[in-house]
Protein backbone atom coordinates (compact mmCIF):
# COMPACT_ATOMS: atom_id res chain seq x y z
CA UNK A 1 0.00 0.00 0.00
CA UNK A 2 1.42 3.36 -1.11
CA UNK A 3 1.21 6.57 0.83
CA UNK A 4 -1.95 7.78 -0.96
CA UNK A 5 -3.95 5.05 -0.82
CA UNK A 6 -2.82 4.74 2.76
CA UNK A 7 -3.70 8.49 3.03
CA UNK A 8 -7.49 7.36 1.52
CA UNK A 9 -7.65 4.09 3.97
CA UNK A 10 -7.25 6.57 7.29
CA UNK A 11 -9.49 9.38 5.95
CA UNK A 12 -12.02 6.74 5.14
CA UNK A 13 -11.45 5.45 8.79
CA UNK A 14 -11.85 8.94 10.12
CA UNK A 15 -15.81 9.33 8.32
CA UNK A 16 -17.03 5.82 9.88
CA UNK A 17 -15.55 6.98 13.38
CA UNK A 18 -17.14 10.30 12.65
CA UNK A 19 -20.55 8.37 11.95
CA UNK A 20 -20.24 6.11 15.28
CA UNK A 21 -20.00 8.98 17.55
CA UNK A 22 -23.12 10.78 15.64
CA UNK A 23 -24.62 7.74 15.93
CA UNK A 24 -24.27 7.07 20.00
CA UNK A 25 -24.45 10.79 20.36
CA UNK A 26 -20.69 11.59 21.60
CA UNK A 27 -18.25 13.97 20.83
CA UNK A 28 -16.43 12.62 17.86
CA UNK A 29 -12.65 13.28 19.43
CA UNK A 30 -13.61 10.60 22.23
CA UNK A 31 -14.52 8.11 19.45
CA UNK A 32 -11.72 9.25 17.49
CA UNK A 33 -8.68 8.38 20.70
CA UNK A 34 -10.55 5.20 20.57
CA UNK A 35 -10.42 4.37 16.74
CA UNK A 36 -6.78 5.05 17.39
CA UNK A 37 -6.14 2.85 19.98
CA UNK A 38 -7.79 0.23 18.05
CA UNK A 39 -5.59 0.86 15.02
CA UNK A 40 -2.48 0.79 17.08
CA UNK A 41 -3.22 -3.29 17.13
CA UNK A 42 -4.00 -3.93 13.09
CA UNK A 43 -1.57 -4.11 10.43
CA UNK A 44 -1.54 -0.70 8.87
CA UNK A 45 1.78 -0.18 8.07
CA UNK A 46 2.71 3.16 9.48
CA UNK A 47 3.00 6.88 7.21
CA UNK A 48 6.20 8.26 7.49
CA UNK A 49 5.78 11.98 7.96
CA UNK A 50 8.19 14.50 8.72
CA UNK A 51 8.13 15.47 12.44
CA UNK A 52 9.66 19.07 11.22
CA UNK A 53 6.54 19.77 9.51
CA UNK A 54 3.91 17.99 11.62
CA UNK A 55 3.23 21.23 13.33
CA UNK A 56 3.09 23.67 10.02
CA UNK A 57 0.36 21.05 8.91
CA UNK A 58 -1.94 21.10 11.34
CA UNK A 59 -1.73 23.37 13.80
CA UNK A 60 -1.97 26.85 11.59
CA UNK A 61 -5.91 26.15 10.66
CA UNK A 62 -6.37 24.50 14.01
CA UNK A 63 -5.69 27.80 15.80
CA UNK A 64 -7.11 30.25 13.34
CA UNK A 65 -9.96 28.75 13.71
CA UNK A 66 -10.33 28.72 16.83
CA UNK A 67 -9.40 32.44 17.49
CA UNK A 68 -11.60 33.33 14.28
CA UNK A 69 -15.15 32.08 16.34
CA UNK A 70 -13.75 33.18 19.71
CA UNK A 71 -16.06 35.95 21.40
CA UNK A 72 -13.74 38.51 22.00
CA UNK A 73 -15.72 41.09 24.05
CA UNK A 74 -16.66 38.19 26.66
CA UNK A 75 -13.05 36.88 26.21
CA UNK A 76 -11.76 40.55 27.95
CA UNK A 77 -14.54 40.42 30.42
CA UNK A 78 -13.25 37.22 31.63
CA UNK A 79 -9.62 37.56 31.01
CA UNK A 80 -8.16 37.19 34.46
CA UNK A 81 -9.55 33.82 34.57
CA UNK A 82 -8.57 32.82 31.32
CA UNK A 83 -5.21 34.21 32.27
CA UNK A 84 -4.96 32.09 35.78
CA UNK A 85 -6.01 29.07 33.54
CA UNK A 86 -4.04 29.27 30.24
CA UNK A 87 -0.89 30.13 31.88
CA UNK A 88 -0.80 29.75 35.51
CA UNK A 89 -2.12 26.40 35.51
CA UNK A 90 -0.35 25.60 32.12
CA UNK A 91 3.30 26.43 33.73
CA UNK A 92 2.14 24.45 37.13
CA UNK A 93 1.02 21.29 35.30
CA UNK A 94 4.24 21.60 33.02
CA UNK A 95 6.23 21.40 36.70
CA UNK A 96 4.34 18.85 38.34
CA UNK A 97 4.24 16.13 35.47
CA UNK A 98 7.93 16.56 34.72
CA UNK A 99 8.28 15.61 38.49
CA UNK A 100 6.75 12.87 38.18
CA UNK A 101 7.86 11.15 35.14
CA UNK A 102 11.09 12.03 36.62
CA UNK A 103 10.73 10.63 39.95
CA UNK A 104 8.54 7.13 38.18
CA UNK A 105 10.72 6.75 35.07
CA UNK A 106 14.31 5.35 35.83
CA UNK A 107 16.25 6.99 34.46
CA UNK A 108 14.44 9.49 32.47
CA UNK A 109 16.41 13.11 31.98
CA UNK A 110 14.71 16.02 33.68
CA UNK A 111 14.93 17.76 29.43
CA UNK A 112 12.67 14.52 28.52
CA UNK A 113 10.24 15.00 32.02
CA UNK A 114 9.63 18.43 30.77
CA UNK A 115 8.93 17.32 27.26
CA UNK A 116 6.27 15.39 28.75
CA UNK A 117 5.10 17.93 31.06
CA UNK A 118 4.99 20.52 28.23
CA UNK A 119 3.25 18.21 25.60
CA UNK A 120 0.30 17.29 27.89
CA UNK A 121 -0.21 20.88 29.54
CA UNK A 122 -2.49 22.50 27.45
CA UNK A 123 -6.22 21.22 27.46
CA UNK A 124 -8.44 20.93 24.33
CA UNK A 125 -11.91 22.37 24.71
CA UNK A 126 -13.65 20.76 21.83
CA UNK A 127 -14.82 17.77 23.75
CA UNK A 128 -15.93 19.88 26.80
CA UNK A 129 -17.72 22.45 24.81
CA UNK A 130 -19.38 20.28 22.81
CA UNK A 131 -20.65 18.65 25.63
CA UNK A 132 -21.64 21.77 27.77
CA UNK A 133 -23.37 23.49 24.75
CA UNK A 134 -25.53 20.47 24.39
CA UNK A 135 -26.32 20.88 28.02
CA UNK A 136 -27.06 24.48 27.90
CA UNK A 137 -24.98 25.78 30.71
CA UNK A 138 -24.00 29.08 31.68
CA UNK A 139 -22.41 30.65 28.31
CA UNK A 140 -19.53 32.18 30.31
CA UNK A 141 -18.38 28.73 31.25
CA UNK A 142 -17.98 27.87 27.33
CA UNK A 143 -16.47 31.73 26.80
CA UNK A 144 -13.37 30.65 29.59
CA UNK A 145 -13.01 27.47 28.32
CA UNK A 146 -12.71 28.16 24.38
CA UNK A 147 -10.73 31.62 25.79
CA UNK A 148 -8.32 28.87 28.09
CA UNK A 149 -8.02 26.25 25.18
CA UNK A 150 -6.91 29.16 22.74
CA UNK A 151 -4.52 30.99 24.97
CA UNK A 152 -2.49 27.72 26.06
CA UNK A 153 -1.39 26.17 23.10
CA UNK A 154 0.58 29.20 22.99
CA UNK A 155 1.95 28.82 26.17
CA UNK A 156 2.46 25.14 25.72
CA UNK A 157 4.08 25.20 22.52
CA UNK A 158 6.59 27.87 24.44
CA UNK A 159 7.41 25.59 27.04
CA UNK A 160 7.60 22.70 24.45
CA UNK A 161 10.42 24.54 22.61
CA UNK A 162 12.32 25.08 25.29
CA UNK A 163 11.76 21.73 27.03
CA UNK A 164 13.54 20.57 22.94
CA UNK A 165 15.93 22.93 23.12
CA UNK A 166 17.01 21.70 26.78
CA UNK A 167 17.22 17.64 25.40
CA UNK A 168 19.21 18.68 22.68
CA UNK A 169 21.67 20.87 24.73
CA UNK A 170 20.44 23.80 24.56
CA UNK A 171 21.63 25.89 28.20
CA UNK A 172 18.28 27.05 29.88
CA UNK A 173 18.25 30.31 31.77
CA UNK A 174 14.81 31.82 33.06
CA UNK A 175 15.46 35.35 32.77
CA UNK A 176 16.85 34.20 28.93
CA UNK A 177 13.92 32.33 28.44
CA UNK A 178 11.66 35.17 29.77
CA UNK A 179 13.10 37.21 27.48
CA UNK A 180 12.81 34.71 24.50
CA UNK A 181 8.83 34.48 25.35
CA UNK A 182 8.59 38.53 25.28
CA UNK A 183 10.07 38.98 22.37
CA UNK A 184 8.68 36.44 20.18
CA UNK A 185 5.00 36.88 21.86
CA UNK A 186 4.92 40.67 21.14
CA UNK A 187 6.47 40.07 17.62
CA UNK A 188 3.91 37.20 16.61
CA UNK A 189 0.95 39.30 17.79
CA UNK A 190 2.32 42.01 15.61
CA UNK A 191 3.26 39.94 13.11
CA UNK A 192 -0.35 38.54 13.15
CA UNK A 193 -2.34 41.98 13.26
CA UNK A 194 -0.47 43.05 9.64
CA UNK A 195 -1.46 39.70 8.18
CA UNK A 196 -4.84 40.29 9.57
CA UNK A 197 -4.99 43.93 8.11
CA UNK A 198 -3.35 42.83 4.35
CA UNK A 199 -6.02 40.15 4.18
CA UNK A 200 -8.42 42.18 4.99
CA UNK A 201 -8.25 44.48 2.22
CA UNK A 202 -7.71 41.98 -0.01
CA UNK A 203 -10.99 40.51 0.80
CA UNK A 204 -12.70 43.98 0.86
CA UNK A 205 -11.60 44.17 -2.72
CA UNK A 206 -12.94 40.75 -3.89
CA UNK A 207 -16.65 39.51 -4.55
CA UNK A 208 -15.98 35.96 -5.54
CA UNK A 209 -16.69 33.86 -3.03
CA UNK A 210 -14.48 30.61 -4.19
CA UNK A 211 -11.16 33.08 -4.15
CA UNK A 212 -12.02 34.43 -0.84
CA UNK A 213 -12.57 30.81 0.45
CA UNK A 214 -9.21 30.01 -0.90
CA UNK A 215 -7.97 33.07 1.12
CA UNK A 216 -9.16 32.21 4.04
CA UNK A 217 -7.28 28.32 3.92
CA UNK A 218 -4.44 30.12 3.25
CA UNK A 219 -4.12 33.02 5.50
CA UNK A 220 -2.96 30.80 8.96
CA UNK A 221 -0.55 29.62 6.98
CA UNK A 222 0.46 32.71 5.63
CA UNK A 223 0.73 34.22 9.50
CA UNK A 224 2.55 31.39 10.83
CA UNK A 225 5.17 30.35 8.34
CA UNK A 226 7.31 33.71 8.09
CA UNK A 227 6.19 34.18 11.52
CA UNK A 228 8.62 31.28 12.38
CA UNK A 229 10.85 31.93 9.55
CA UNK A 230 11.06 35.36 11.03
CA UNK A 231 11.89 34.20 14.68
CA UNK A 232 8.57 34.90 16.34
CA UNK A 233 5.21 33.09 17.17
CA UNK A 234 4.00 31.41 14.39
CA UNK A 235 1.16 30.28 16.67
CA UNK A 236 0.35 33.78 18.41
CA UNK A 237 0.58 35.10 14.90
CA UNK A 238 -1.73 32.88 13.75
CA UNK A 239 -4.26 33.53 16.37
CA UNK A 240 -3.89 37.08 15.98
CA UNK A 241 -4.48 36.68 12.55
CA UNK A 242 -7.90 34.60 13.28
CA UNK A 243 -9.06 36.94 15.76
CA UNK A 244 -8.54 40.23 13.55
CA UNK A 245 -10.68 38.79 10.20
CA UNK A 246 -13.27 36.94 12.66
CA UNK A 247 -14.25 40.17 14.35
CA UNK A 248 -14.24 42.02 11.13
CA UNK A 249 -15.65 38.82 9.34
CA UNK A 250 -19.38 40.03 9.37
CA UNK A 251 -18.58 43.35 6.74
CA UNK A 252 -15.87 41.14 5.21
CA UNK A 253 -17.84 38.64 3.62
CA UNK A 254 -21.05 38.31 1.54
CA UNK A 255 -23.91 35.70 2.64
CA UNK A 256 -22.59 32.95 -0.22
CA UNK A 257 -18.73 33.76 0.97
CA UNK A 258 -19.92 33.25 4.79
CA UNK A 259 -22.11 30.25 3.68
CA UNK A 260 -19.60 28.39 1.44
CA UNK A 261 -16.32 29.21 3.40
CA UNK A 262 -17.95 27.47 6.73
CA UNK A 263 -18.81 24.47 4.96
CA UNK A 264 -15.41 24.28 3.56
CA UNK A 265 -13.82 24.66 6.78
CA UNK A 266 -15.95 22.51 8.73
CA UNK A 267 -14.82 19.72 6.05
CA UNK A 268 -11.07 20.81 6.67
CA UNK A 269 -10.85 20.77 10.65
CA UNK A 270 -12.62 17.84 10.90
CA UNK A 271 -10.48 15.90 8.29
CA UNK A 272 -7.26 17.66 10.26
CA UNK A 273 -8.43 16.27 13.55
CA UNK A 274 -9.34 12.80 12.47
CA UNK A 275 -5.90 12.37 10.68
CA UNK A 276 -3.93 13.81 13.42
CA UNK A 277 -5.76 10.68 15.80
CA UNK A 278 -5.26 8.07 13.38
CA UNK A 279 -2.15 8.95 12.70
CA UNK A 280 -1.22 9.15 16.75
CA UNK A 281 -2.35 5.50 16.33
CA UNK A 282 0.38 4.66 13.65
CA UNK A 283 2.60 6.01 16.30
CA UNK A 284 1.43 3.45 19.38
CA UNK A 285 2.26 0.65 16.78
CA UNK A 286 5.80 1.32 16.89
CA UNK A 287 6.19 1.59 20.71
CA UNK A 288 4.99 -2.31 21.19
CA UNK A 289 8.58 -3.21 21.94
CA UNK A 290 8.49 -1.03 25.35
CA UNK A 291 6.14 -3.87 26.46
CA UNK A 292 8.82 -6.40 26.18
CA UNK A 293 11.30 -4.55 27.57
CA UNK A 294 10.36 -2.43 30.42
CA UNK A 295 7.17 -4.63 31.35
CA UNK A 296 3.27 -3.93 31.20
CA UNK A 297 2.87 -3.41 34.77
CA UNK A 298 6.05 -0.67 34.85
CA UNK A 299 4.50 0.97 31.58
CA UNK A 300 1.11 0.76 33.08
CA UNK A 301 1.92 2.35 36.44
CA UNK A 302 4.06 5.24 34.78
CA UNK A 303 1.24 5.95 32.53
CA UNK A 304 -1.88 6.07 34.85
CA UNK A 305 0.25 8.23 37.38
CA UNK A 306 1.52 10.92 35.24
CA UNK A 307 -2.35 11.25 33.51
CA UNK A 308 -3.46 11.34 37.59
CA UNK A 309 -0.87 13.89 38.14
CA UNK A 310 -2.58 16.07 34.88
CA UNK A 311 -5.95 15.44 36.66
CA UNK A 312 -5.08 16.04 40.04
CA UNK A 313 -3.47 19.62 39.02
CA UNK A 314 -6.36 21.06 37.61
CA UNK A 315 -8.16 19.70 40.35
CA UNK A 316 -6.47 21.56 42.61
CA UNK A 317 -5.45 24.72 40.91
CA UNK A 318 -9.14 25.52 39.86
CA UNK A 319 -10.68 26.44 42.92
CA UNK A 320 -7.71 28.47 44.63
CA UNK A 321 -6.83 30.51 41.35
CA UNK A 322 -10.33 30.84 40.77
CA UNK A 323 -12.30 31.06 44.04
CA UNK A 324 -13.36 34.67 43.90
CA UNK A 325 -14.20 35.12 39.86
CA UNK A 326 -16.21 31.96 39.18
CA UNK A 327 -19.00 30.51 41.78
CA UNK A 328 -18.03 26.99 43.18
CA UNK A 329 -20.64 25.48 40.80
CA UNK A 330 -19.05 26.52 37.65
CA UNK A 331 -15.57 25.75 39.36
CA UNK A 332 -16.66 22.05 39.67
CA UNK A 333 -17.25 21.87 36.46
CA UNK A 334 -13.78 23.92 34.94
CA UNK A 335 -11.88 21.58 37.37
CA UNK A 336 -13.37 18.67 35.43
CA UNK A 337 -11.90 19.35 32.36
CA UNK A 338 -8.65 18.67 31.80
CA UNK A 339 -9.24 17.01 28.58
CA UNK A 340 -6.49 16.65 26.41
CA UNK A 341 -6.77 16.80 22.98
CA UNK A 342 -5.67 18.14 18.71
CA UNK A 343 -2.46 19.92 20.10
CA UNK A 344 -1.19 17.64 22.25
CA UNK A 345 -1.18 15.14 19.81
CA UNK A 346 0.40 17.48 17.30
CA UNK A 347 3.25 18.13 19.61
CA UNK A 348 4.08 14.12 19.98
CA UNK A 349 3.92 13.66 16.31
CA UNK A 350 6.42 16.50 16.09
CA UNK A 351 9.13 15.13 18.11
CA UNK A 352 12.39 14.41 16.66
CA UNK A 353 13.24 10.85 15.91
CA UNK A 354 16.61 10.92 17.63
CA UNK A 355 15.13 12.24 21.28
CA UNK A 356 15.79 9.88 24.09
CA UNK A 357 12.71 7.90 25.10
CA UNK A 358 10.74 9.33 21.98
CA UNK A 359 8.83 6.01 22.02
CA UNK A 360 8.01 6.37 26.34
CA UNK A 361 6.96 10.06 25.37
CA UNK A 362 4.92 8.93 22.56
CA UNK A 363 3.11 6.15 24.81
CA UNK A 364 2.78 8.35 27.48
CA UNK A 365 1.18 11.20 25.85
CA UNK A 366 -1.26 8.99 24.25
CA UNK A 367 -2.14 7.48 27.47
CA UNK A 368 -2.99 10.78 29.31
CA UNK A 369 -5.10 11.97 25.65
CA UNK A 370 -7.38 8.82 26.06
CA UNK A 371 -7.79 8.87 29.62
CA UNK A 372 -8.54 12.06 29.95
CA UNK A 373 -11.00 12.24 26.72
CA UNK A 374 -13.01 9.04 27.72
CA UNK A 375 -12.71 9.10 31.38
CA UNK A 376 -13.42 13.20 31.74
CA UNK A 377 -15.51 13.47 28.59
CA UNK A 378 -18.21 10.62 29.38
CA UNK A 379 -18.57 11.50 32.93
CA UNK A 380 -18.76 15.86 31.95
CA UNK A 381 -22.09 15.27 31.82
CA UNK A 382 -23.05 13.97 35.37
CA UNK A 383 -20.51 16.33 36.89
CA UNK A 384 -22.62 19.42 35.07
CA UNK A 385 -25.75 17.90 36.19
CA UNK A 386 -24.60 17.05 39.69
CA UNK A 387 -23.26 20.37 40.13
CA UNK A 388 -27.06 21.83 39.18
CA UNK A 389 -25.84 24.57 37.41
CA UNK A 390 -29.41 25.58 35.59
CA UNK A 391 -29.72 26.57 32.01
CA UNK A 392 -28.70 29.94 30.69
CA UNK A 393 -30.89 32.09 29.16
CA UNK A 394 -28.92 35.86 28.61
CA UNK A 395 -28.14 34.33 24.97
CA UNK A 396 -31.65 34.04 24.05
CA UNK A 397 -32.64 37.62 25.66
CA UNK A 398 -29.71 38.73 23.41
CA UNK A 399 -30.79 37.84 20.67
CA UNK A 400 -34.83 38.60 21.39
CA UNK A 401 -33.24 42.07 22.12
CA UNK A 402 -31.00 42.33 18.84
CA UNK A 403 -34.11 41.04 16.46
CA UNK A 404 -36.64 43.67 17.84
CA UNK A 405 -33.94 46.31 17.08
CA UNK A 406 -32.97 45.14 13.61
CA UNK A 407 -36.54 45.02 12.77
CA UNK A 408 -37.08 48.20 14.10
CA UNK A 409 -34.24 49.34 12.19
CA UNK A 410 -35.21 47.65 8.99
CA UNK A 411 -39.08 49.44 9.07
CA UNK A 412 -37.31 52.92 9.81
CA UNK A 413 -35.37 52.67 6.28
CA UNK A 414 -38.23 50.56 4.66
CA UNK A 415 -39.62 53.31 2.15
CA UNK A 416 -36.18 54.94 1.29
CA UNK A 417 -34.58 51.85 0.61
CA UNK A 418 -37.63 50.86 -1.59
CA UNK A 419 -38.00 54.03 -3.56
CA UNK A 420 -33.70 54.16 -3.94
CA UNK A 421 -34.70 50.72 -5.97
CA UNK A 422 -37.74 51.32 -7.20
CA UNK A 423 -39.49 48.36 -5.94
CA UNK A 424 -43.40 47.87 -6.39
CA UNK A 425 -45.72 48.85 -3.29
CA UNK A 426 -47.13 45.46 -3.41
CA UNK A 427 -43.79 44.64 -2.17
CA UNK A 428 -43.27 46.75 0.01
CA UNK A 429 -46.47 46.23 1.91
CA UNK A 430 -45.45 42.55 1.97
CA UNK A 431 -42.21 43.33 3.95
CA UNK A 432 -43.71 45.95 6.06
CA UNK A 433 -46.16 43.59 7.35
CA UNK A 434 -43.40 41.24 8.20
CA UNK A 435 -41.40 43.14 9.93
CA UNK A 436 -44.04 44.71 11.95
CA UNK A 437 -45.46 41.61 13.30
CA UNK A 438 -41.92 40.15 14.04
CA UNK A 439 -41.53 43.21 15.99
CA UNK A 440 -44.74 43.05 17.83
CA UNK A 441 -44.41 39.63 18.64
CA UNK A 442 -40.86 40.08 19.96
CA UNK A 443 -42.36 43.07 22.38
CA UNK A 444 -44.85 40.93 23.87
CA UNK A 445 -42.68 38.14 24.30
CA UNK A 446 -44.09 35.50 21.89
CA UNK A 447 -42.76 32.64 22.02
CA UNK A 448 -43.09 32.30 18.05
CA UNK A 449 -41.10 34.95 17.39
CA UNK A 450 -38.42 35.01 20.09
CA UNK A 451 -35.59 32.96 19.46
CA UNK A 452 -35.33 29.55 21.46
CA UNK A 453 -33.74 26.31 21.24
CA UNK A 454 -37.08 24.21 21.01
CA UNK A 455 -38.53 27.11 18.13
CA UNK A 456 -35.78 27.08 16.37
CA UNK A 457 -35.81 22.98 16.04
CA UNK A 458 -39.51 23.19 15.25
CA UNK A 459 -39.17 26.06 12.62
CA UNK A 460 -36.35 24.30 11.04
CA UNK A 461 -37.94 21.13 10.59
CA UNK A 462 -41.32 22.77 8.76
CA UNK A 463 -38.97 24.60 6.76
CA UNK A 464 -36.96 21.54 5.57
CA UNK A 465 -39.93 19.55 5.07
CA UNK A 466 -41.74 22.42 3.24
CA UNK A 467 -38.49 22.98 0.70
CA UNK A 468 -37.97 19.23 -0.11
CA UNK A 469 -41.62 19.60 -1.16
CA UNK A 470 -40.72 22.78 -3.52
CA UNK A 471 -37.34 20.56 -4.02
CA UNK A 472 -39.22 17.93 -5.56
CA UNK A 473 -41.73 19.37 -7.57
CA UNK A 474 -38.82 21.56 -9.14
CA UNK A 475 -36.76 17.88 -9.89
CA UNK A 476 -40.29 16.44 -11.31
CA UNK A 477 -40.70 19.23 -13.57
CA UNK A 478 -37.03 18.49 -15.05
CA UNK A 479 -37.60 15.09 -15.42
CA UNK A 480 -40.95 15.77 -17.63
CA UNK A 481 -38.98 18.74 -19.73
CA UNK A 482 -40.72 21.67 -18.96
CA UNK A 483 -37.73 23.47 -17.47
CA UNK A 484 -34.02 22.82 -17.95
CA UNK A 485 -30.91 21.30 -16.63
CA UNK A 486 -29.85 25.19 -15.33
CA UNK A 487 -32.95 26.24 -14.48
CA UNK A 488 -33.09 23.45 -12.21
CA UNK A 489 -29.54 23.90 -10.71
CA UNK A 490 -30.20 27.81 -10.27
CA UNK A 491 -33.58 27.19 -8.48
CA UNK A 492 -31.90 24.28 -6.40
CA UNK A 493 -29.03 26.57 -5.36
CA UNK A 494 -31.67 29.40 -3.90
CA UNK A 495 -33.53 26.45 -2.21
CA UNK A 496 -29.81 25.26 -0.71
CA UNK A 497 -29.43 28.35 0.62
CA UNK A 498 -32.39 29.22 2.34
CA UNK A 499 -32.50 25.98 4.36
CA UNK A 500 -28.53 27.41 5.38
CA UNK A 501 -30.02 30.15 6.91
CA UNK A 502 -30.27 30.33 10.39
CA UNK A 503 -33.76 29.47 11.79
CA UNK A 504 -35.46 33.48 12.38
Amino acid sequence: MNDVELILVLLGTCVVLAVAAERIRLPYPIVLVLGGIALAFTPVPRFEIRPDIVLVIFLPPLLFSAAWLMSWREFRANLRAIGLLAIGLVVATTLGVALVAHALVPGLPWSVAFVIGAIVSPPDAVAATSVLQRMHVPARLNVILEGESLVNDATGLVAYQIALASAAGATFSLSGAAVQFGKVGVGGVAFGVAVGWVVARAHRRLDDSTIETAISLLTPYIAYIPAEHLGVSGVLAAVTAGGYLGWRSPRLFSPTTRLRSRSVWEAVLFVLNGLVFVLMGLELAGTHKLFTSLGVAGLAWWCAAIAGATIVIRLLWVPLALRRLVSSKERVVIAWTAMRGIVSLALALALPDDLPYRDLVVLVVFVVIAVTLVGQGLTLPLVVRAAKLGTDDSEQRQERDALLQASEAAIARLDAVAANLGSPPRTVGVLRTIYTRRAEGLRAGDADEAPSHEGRDAFRALRAQLIEIERETIIQLRDRGEISEETLQRLQRDLDLELMQPAR
